[in-house]
């Protein structure tokens, strides 16, 4: 269950801040025209600079690997064909001379069949004969994931790649290097840093999983264990990236490090964020010359320039590049004097030297509790970072436990374990539901109940004598103190059921500084930390007068906005639930025949029409929903109503209504209104009292067209709702986006994650078509059966279901099914479901392991 998103608004309210701006710039809702911080209209043609707002999303990557950046020497590796040794963070693996092919094994891990895994290393040779350096994954059938061929002696390479193995079981990472003959391999040596093997659907989701392109950003570092995003800065940069050059002096001593030397006359600039394998041009006018060296995130030497170079030179990064250094010096190597500055110096991506442009920089940093990560959950749930109402605020939806051997119990027969489960102490834990916590080292499966190869049983029991409890299993033969001592030290991130909300300058969480968005720039973050922080998602808008901003992970950001959001902005939240159309439970497609009343296509969005003469179509189109409209005269129509509660926290004040549509025919018109009743929640297709809201438009075909409309909620409302008519013909209608806010126009959509859309979604429908409800009592007419939910759900739901119209089948483990039941009671306590099923004599009893067995399409509706 999470508080929603207008809750939790109203929960900082007293928070707010004042805006300040700067002199020469102010809020806008178009390029360089609108209201400033007063509500005074003007034009800000010359004066907008681009602002940006940003909100940071967690996330969590689980390296399969340990000691993948050996830390503790070689500990969990292994040589093969040669010996191996460690040192500096980097594996030394030497041919023997036994084969031709000496390599080293990584620990063993298991693989999932069917997951997408990304694998990544850097990896080098200090010999100019090695024809390959080879990733090979041992599962079947073997996965040879990726080589690097004929690598030049001592250059660092980031050899990377996806695969997905067909079938599972534990495997580890083969990593070797190849020549002519065993002999010439005798003494040959590759050098490894940095592995790391990530499930990506896991992470994602099935059909979710980045790009191997993406990825190479994403895990541009090592990640150790379970990982999450820690203190965090966002840099926004011009297009010259060469910052001031300070009072220090660079140099290279040829060995894996920066030299600083304080007897040189050269000057060498700090740090600068750039990409791997990218091109860059660095010009400079004048009596100066410059050198160069790229670096990892370790400060580790790369490649770099050997000579003093003049005018205008070409810089190729490496494949593992983090940063580069410029140094500066005179043509005849003096010492530099006052009169040398400012020096007219560029460093920017491409091949040619472009329009000077001075240095540029602003940068926003956020700061975390002490201890505390922002983390993403595979259900999609993630910790935030964002501006609410001119506040900057912190809000975690999950929770971190490093496991200690005593929360770890057992049920055992003899002295060896049936299966083992990890106690936690937290009763706002989310429970019940697949994907709602990561456990370091153990893969995620689609489904619950035991499963002995993959050792784990995916569902948290709540409340099991006082406990909450994720249970897995150990191969056969395991003790319970070696099921411990496994456990001990590993991460547990877990989902909270109710969200904890840190403002701006409390708890220890603090935002410092500005964003500021700059033409031909770059944004990026900026990690604390090269082992223990994930990559953040950001999202960002701004406003710009001319080119769109590239991020540093190169892609570009097409989403020109229409106004610019500062601190003290007027955006405001949506008010309704699946707004744009994420959560499909009962179905991706829906063609009803002329029987067919309203029914719900998207979650909340109830579909019908006038008449069903000829039917109605609703389907899942992309990312959008289209509604698919006869040429009978009839009128289709969509419509999601609001809960009382909700309704009377919104009497009186002034709302905005937004849809963005298209048809696929011309002029064309839609209607949209909100309809309220005075007496109770409006039943789609009820008889109301009125419209606060009203507005016809005609929309563009095969072209989105933003349509709004704004009105003031009556004091006496107790029902409202959000209705939308297509007119009569043959016609499809595809929506993007429906928006109600409280505001007097309206803002631009942000969507919310999807795993927050579905938790309020769930408070409406849960599918039942999975899950397997075991019993827990019986009599001669009933059987009693209980689980928990996800959510708890808005009102008593009721069970819908297709297996023989209101009855459900009842098996045993054997899937021998006994027919002739029917549902007598649905109830819910807080979360969790109690369900009676009557046949009268039905004659069974506990010996026949009774299972309650939905059909496919049922679930628990609690609805409006």
């Amino acid at each position: 269950m999470f508080i929603r998103e207008q809750d939790l608004h109203t929960s900082i309210k007293d928070e707010l801040k004042n805006t300040l701006y700067q002199q020469d710039y102010a809020s806008i809702f178009k390029t360089g025209v609108g209201k400033d911080s007063g509500g005074v209209y003007q034009d800000l043609s010359s004066k907008v600079r681009g602002q940006t707002h940003v909100k940071v999303e967690g996330f969590s990557a689980n390296n399969a690997v340990s000691n993948g950046d050996f830390n503790n020497g070689t500990a969990g590796w292994q040589g093969f064909n040669s010996t191996i040794s460690a040192s500096n963070n980097t594996l030394a693996n030497t041919g023997n001379g036994t084969t031709a092919t000496p390599y080293t094994a990584s620990n063993l891990f298991y693989l999932v069949p069917g997951h997408k895994y990304y694998v990544s290393i850097n990896a080098r040779v200090t010999n100019a004969v090695c024809s390959s350096i080879n990733i090979r994954i041992p599962s079947t059938p073997v996965q040879d994931v990726k080589a690097q061929a004929a690598p030049a002696q001592n250059t660092w390479y980031k050899i990377s790649e996806q695969f997905t193995p067909a079938t599972g079981g534990a495997v580890g990472i083969l990593i070797w290097h190849n020549y002519a003959s065993a002999a010439i391999a005798s003494g040959k040596v590759m050098e490894v840093r940095d592995v790391i093997c990530i499930d990506l659907t896991v992470l994602f989701g099935a059909g979710n999983e980045p790009t191997k392109a993406q990825c190479d950003f994403m895990f541009d570092h090592y990640i150790n264990g379970l990982q999450g995003v820690g203190s965090d800065s966002i840099v926004s940069r011009g297009k010259n990236l060469l910052p001031l050059l300070d009072n220090q002096i660079g140099n290279i001593n040829g060995t894996d490090e920066i030299w600083i030397d304080p007897t040189s006359t050269a000057r060498r600039s700090t740090r600068i964020k750039a990409r791997p394998n990218t091109s860059y041009v660095f010009s400079i006018s004048g009596n100066y010359r410059m050198s160069w060296a790229d670096v990892d995130l370790n400060n580790r030497l790369l490649a770099g320039s050997t000579a003093w170079q003049s005018g205008s030179v070409n810089i190729v990064t490496s494949p593992s590049t983090a940063y580069l250094f410029i140094s500066v010096s005179r043509n005849d190597n003096a010492a530099f004097t006052q009169d040398d500055f400012p020096l007219l110096a560029q460093f920017e991506e491409g091949l040619t030297p472009t329009t000077y442009e001075a240095y540029k920089s602003t940068s926003l940093s956020f700061i975390l509790p002490e201890g505390m990560n922002l983390n993403r959950l595979p259900n999609g749930v993630a910790d935030t970072i964002e501006e609410i109402n001119g506040v900057m605020t912190l809000t975690k939806r999950t929770a971190e436990l490093t496991l200690v051997s005593g929360n770890v119990g057992a049920v055992t027969t003899g002295i060896y374990l049936d299966y083992a489960y990890i106690t936690v102490a937290d009763s706002n834990l989310e429970s019940n539901i697949l994907g709602t916590y990561i456990l370091q080292g153990f893969p995620e499966v689609s489904h619950t109940g035991f499963d002995t190869d993959i050792n784990m049983y995916k569902t948290f029991a709540a409340n099991i004598l006082g406990e909450q409890r994720v249970y897995f299993t150990f191969t056969k033969g395991t003790t319970l103190s070696q099921a411990q001592a496994l456990i001990n030290g590993l991460k547990l991130i877990y989902q909270l059921v109710t969200p904890q909300v840190y403002v701006e300058g409390k708890n220890s969480f603090n935002v410092e500084g500005t964003l500021e968005a700059y033409s031909n720039g770059t944004i990026y973050q900026e990690l604390a930390t090269s082992k223990n922080s994930c990559n953040a998602k950001l999202y960002l808008d701004y406003n710009l007068n001319d080119k769109a901003l590239v991020l540093y992970n190169g892609r570009a950001i097409n989403r020109l906005g229409k106004r610019a959001i500062l601190k003290g902005n007027d955006y405001r939240p949506n008010i309704l639930t699946n707004g744009d159309f994420q959560i499909w439970q009962r179905g991706q497609s829906f063609d009803k025949t002329v029987t067919t009343g309203r029914f719900y296509a998207a979650d909340r969005w109830c579909c019908f029409r006038n008449s069903y003469a000829a039917g109605l179509t609703v389907v899942k189109n992309g990312k959008w929903i289209s509604i698919i409209n006869p040429s009978d005269g009839n009128i289709a129509m969509m419509q999601q109503s609001l809960e009382q509660a909700t309704v009377r926290a919104l009497r009186g004040k002034t709302i905005t209504v937004s849809i963005k549509v298209k048809s696929d025919q011309s002029g064309r018109r839609l209607r949209v209104y909100i309809p309220y009743s005075k007496t109770v929640e409006l039943v789609p297709g009820a008889v109301n009292d009125g419209a606060i809201i009203g507005v016809e438009s005609v929309i563009s075909n095969n072209d989105f067209t933003i349509i709004s409309a704004t009105g003031v909620v009556p004091d006496d409302a107790n029902g409202l709702a959000v209705h939308i008519n297509a007119f009569s013909g043959a016609e499809t209608l595809t929506i993007e986006y429906v928006k109600l806010e409280v505001n007097d126009h309206a803002t631009s959509f942000i969507p919310k994650n999807y795993g927050e859309e579905l938790a309020l979604c769930q408070r409406y429908c849960i599918p039942l078509a999975s899950k397997v409800l075991n019993f827990y009592a019986y009599s001669t007419n009933n059987i009693w059966f209980e689980t928990d939910l996800p959510s708890k759900m808005r009102v008593n739901p009721t069970l819908i279901g297709n297996i023989e119209t209101t009855n459900f089948t009842i098996q045993n483990y054997n899937t021998n099914k006994v027919n002739g039941f029917s549902v007598s009671s649905v109830n819910m306590f807080e979360n969790q479901l109690s369900l009676i099923v009557l046949k009268n004599a039905h004659g069974l009893t506990e010996n026949y392991c009774l299972q309650f067995v939905p059909g496919v399409n049922s679930y628990l509706d609690a609805e409006i």
